[in-house]
């Protein structure tokens, strides 16, 4: 994903970090993006990078948190995102 972003001239978006609950990720470089917290610390690291938008890559957050999050997000000007992730059979053309 972070790759991605960074070669996408379509998606325009610059990663300015990751948010994962896992705490043995914390403080990890991944692309050389810095794993910056965990979800209780997002608005506060929205603030502090100036982000624009979140993108949720994983399918384990239930949806209830979702709305929390997406209305917390607007609530500073972030747009939440998330990430469908679709692997679907060739089909010649």
């Amino acid at each position: 994903l972070c790759r991605q972003l960074f070669v996408s001239q379509k998606l325009s978006m610059k990663p300015v970090g990751f948010i994962d609950d896992d705490h043995s990720f914390s403080d990890l470089i991944i692309n050389g993006v810095e794993v910056k917290g965990t979800g209780d610390d997002l608005i506060k690291i929205c603030k502090k990078t100036n982000a624009t938008d979140v993108i949720i890559a994983t399918s384990k957050i239930p949806e209830e948190k979702l709305q929390k999050m997406k209305s917390e997000l607007a609530s500073i000007g972030v747009q939440l995102k998330k990430l469908n992730w679709q692997i679907n059979e060739y089909l010649p053309q």
